[in-house]
């Protein structure tokens, strides 16, 4: 983030009672990329929560911590192409294909490792813009997160 961003958001935060960022990166990276104190942190697509420094996160997700390590195992050991960006964010996960030499390639393997990939029935997979999520099946996004923090 660029200074001019964080001083925005410092200022902001003294005249506005909720400032948040709410993103899709783990919730300590999105801080470590951050750093602005007296604002919210909404990592991992609404399932973690920094406060004071620890991390909150949806109960919910615990139990598919499991699923989602089982299934980015099985993708890297089935589908590991050159330029996949691996991204274990304990409680979901990313694979970034942007950057693979053949992006069409390296999603058709990814899509057909998820086939066969143990637990992956019992997750959301989603297909962005060059990137696989998978998520365990609570209902917590994005909007989730920021309706929840205004209501």
């Amino acid at each position: 983030m660029s200074s001019r961003a964080a001083r925005s958001l410092e200022i902001l935060s003294r005249y506005i009672e909720l400032v948040c960022i709410v993103s899709g990166r783990g919730v300590r990276d999105l801080w470590n990329k951050v750093g602005v104190e007296g604002i919210v942190y909404v990592g991992n697509h609404g399932v973690e929560y920094l406060n004071d420094g620890d991390v909150e996160v949806a109960p919910e997700v615990a139990a598919y911590r499991d699923d989602v390590k089982r299934v980015l195992d099985h993708l890297r050991a089935h589908a590991d192409a050159p330029g996949l960006v691996w991204d274990d964010k304990y409680y979901s996960a990313s694979v970034h294909y942007r950057v693979a030499e053949d992006t069409g390639a390296a999603r058709d393997g990814l899509a057909h490792a998820l086939v066969s990939a143990p637990g992956v029935d019992s997750l959301e997979v989603f297909w962005g813009k060059m990137v696989l999520e998978i998520r365990p099946p609570v209902g917590v996004h994005k909007g989730y997160a920021v309706r929840k923090l205004v209501g």
